[in-house]
């Protein structure tokens, strides 16, 4: 059975137990699926933790906030111009 996930929603990966928001959802070239998943707050310098990938079947729907996507994108854009 194929599991769905969406982004933003909270997520728990079975084996680690790392935890986190549905943060990517990358399909590979022969089907496999990794979901990004990227943990709330920040480490003790302030630094945010990082987005780690695991395995679809590994990963389950955990209980927690959810984060809506805004919708915003991030590219495309003007290429730089060079000045030498």
């Amino acid at each position: 059975m194929k599991k769905k996930f969406k982004l933003g929603e909270r997520v728990r990966d079975t084996l680690s137990g790392y935890e986190g928001i549905c943060y990517s959802i990358n399909t590979w070239l022969h089907g496999c699926r990794h979901i990004g998943i990227k943990p709330l707050g920040c480490d003790k310098d302030g630094k945010p933790w990082e987005t780690r990938w695991f395995d679809e079947p590994q990963v389950e729907h955990a209980k927690g906030p959810v984060v809506a996507p805004t919708g915003a994108v991030g590219g495309p854009k003007e290429t730089p111009t060079h000045e030498r």
